[in-house]
């Protein structure tokens, strides 16, 4: 089936609608239009210019959807959109994380899918880091294995004090049954700073700084504070039972466009409708209902059910009429904003990054996953510490992805694109042509630290923080372990009553993810694949209630 244009129709009836095309929204299309619905999937065009993925920041120049944080792909949904079939095969390259450290040395290592290459890497380190590694991470896979029987069998009560009361109490029977070990740790993470936790287990500054960025990415949480070790176990969560390291199904890094690509013609094939070029200006609502979509061509359409897939801070401030939503609720979209501790950072570089201990032969096998640069847990502590002084740090964390080594179109010949999360920074700063300027010298120059002159590669560059990121990047936040009941903040994201798709303040409208740049969200990670089974369950009068989109 080819894309459609349908002629401008003034007027359009679908079972469903989804409102946004990231990843969540095109797996939700997929399946429900494989179960008989009549599906359509609009685009929103973005606030801010250069903000989206597919928008030019500079002019020849854009990202396209990056994974800063890894993003899960199920083998269930790989298998049942046929998605290689649709030509998208995962690659070792997609799953690694090269993480360089020391001043313009010629040191990093190379975590892979392949759990032995992987300990061979750190074991250039320490040959007991390399084995601590793994043990690790099969720790908190099997303590995680525990909240997902909580998930599975989780109460839908509709007030959220029940659930979590039910929680703890869950939570400890099945501790009970599980054994010293998952309950030795449990406490570890609960009680522990993420820096005693990391001293504790790791000999070696850089694989603590790799283990505990990877736990921080995306907030200001405090290292030191007692229980921020809980952070390690959300992280884990995030993944979706996939074990890092271990087999060829790993989290996405980097570059997520060809995962995108295949998702839209797996749904293109289901028999999906979409409308290039034509956005979602409005969305009318009325009595806790939406009525319909206001096109950017003038149509209108409806549908029996609305699922988005889009930053919500645009979404119900921007499309949706606020007379129409709760005051509670426009509250809380509005303290969603600005509560995250990093700045999203475009770049056009006419050459690779040259980190050393790299020939520059083959280095695209390296760089295609996530490139993160966090030494040690003590430079992010103090690098926290700075932001919190002066607003921002000079030697801020970063996660790099080079997307052009995937889909070389997304920049002019011979150059690359380069997108990067950098923290710490401290939220209020104000967005100012001066800030920005300062912001993307002290990523530069981090990034410079590992890769030497790499500034003078450099021709464009956006900078994209408080409001600006609020709409782009969305509400990701994981400013949530400072020491404060961790244990309800892991339920909180992880089973996703507390998140927004649980608290819409409309019947017939189901949240499945936060958009293609808001790509890994760990209360949405099986969002898609959750919103489309609700939906069929209701068709199918099978639906119980709950809390959970």
């Amino acid at each position: 089936m080819a894309l459609s244009d349908h002629n401008n129709p003034q007027k359009q009836h679908f079972d469903a609608v989804i409102i946004g095309i990231g990843h969540q929204g095109l797996i939700a299309a997929n399946y429900l239009a494989r179960s008989g619905f009549k599906t359509a999937i609009f685009d929103v065009a973005s606030i801010v210019d250069g903000g989206a993925p597919y928008d030019m920041f500079v002019e020849g120049a854009k990202t396209g959807p990056c994974a800063h944080v890894p993003t899960p792909v199920s083998q269930r949904v790989a298998e049942d959109l046929d998605l290689e079939e649709c030509g998208w095969h995962l690659k070792p390259e997609q799953t690694c994380s090269f993480v360089p450290y020391g001043d313009q040395t010629n040191e990093y290592f190379f975590a892979t899918s392949g759990r032995q290459a992987t300990q061979r890497e750190i074991a250039k380190l320490s040959k007991q880091d390399a084995q601590n590694f793994v043990d690790l991470y099969d720790e908190l896979c099997t303590l995680g294995q525990v909240f997902d029987q909580l998930s599975d069998t989780h109460p839908a009560y509709n007030q959220k004090g029940w659930q979590d009361l039910w929680s703890v109490f869950e939570t400890g029977k099945l501790l009970s049954k599980a054994g010293a070990a998952p309950q030795e740790l449990f406490a570890a993470l609960m009680r522990q700073s993420l820096t005693d936790f990391l001293k504790q287990r790791f000999e070696t500054e850089a694989v603590r700084g790799f283990v505990g960025f990877q736990a921080m990415l995306g907030g200001m949480s405090n290292p030191d504070r007692a229980g921020s070790a809980a952070a390690l176990l959300q992280y884990v969560l995030g993944l979706d039972r996939h074990r890092p390291m271990k087999g060829d199904w790993q989290p996405l890094r980097g570059g997520i466009h060809d995962y995108l690509k295949a998702l839209t013609q797996s749904a293109l094939n289901h028999g999906v409708t979409f409308m290039p070029g034509n956005f979602v200006e409005s969305m009318r609502a009325h009595e806790g209902q939406i009525l319909s979509l206001q096109m950017s061509d003038g149509a209108t359409i409806t549908a029996d059910h609305y699922v988005t897939d889009t930053n919500p801070i645009n979404l119900f401030s921007s499309l949706i009429d606020p007379e129409q939503m709760p005051a509670d609720f426009r509250l809380k979209i509005q303290n969603m904003r600005g509560s995250s501790g990093y700045v999203r950072v475009k770049m056009l570089v006419d050459s690779l990054p040259h980190f050393g201990g790299l020939s520059g032969f083959g280095d695209e096998s390296f760089l295609s996953g996530e490139i993160l640069i966090a030494p040690s847990v003590e430079y992010m502590r103090d690098a926290l510490s700075e932001a919190r002084a002066s607003g921002g740090s000079e030697h801020p964390a970063v996660s790099l992805s080079i997307p052009t080594l995937s889909a070389p179109h997304f920049a002019p010949g011979g150059m690359h694109v380069i997108s990067a999360l950098a923290q710490f920074f401290d939220p209020s700063l104000d967005d100012t042509e001066e800030n920005r300027n300062l912001v993307a010298s002290a990523v530069a120059r981090a990034i410079e630290n590992v890769a030497p002159d790499f500034t003078q590669t450099v021709k464009g560059i956006a900078v994209y923080m408080g409001d600006n990121l609020d709409r782009t990047m969305g509400p990701l936040s994981r400013d949530s372990f400072h020491g404060n009941l961790p244990l309800n903040q892991i339920f909180a994201s992880h089973f996703g009553y507390h998140a927004l798709g649980a608290d819409l303040p409309f019947g017939n409208l189901i949240m499945c993810g936060y958009g293609a740049e808001a790509s890994a969200c760990a209360h949405t990670n099986n969002g898609g694949v959750s919103a489309a089974d609700h939906l069929i369950s209701l068709r199918s009068g099978k639906s119980k209630a709950s809390g959970r989109a």
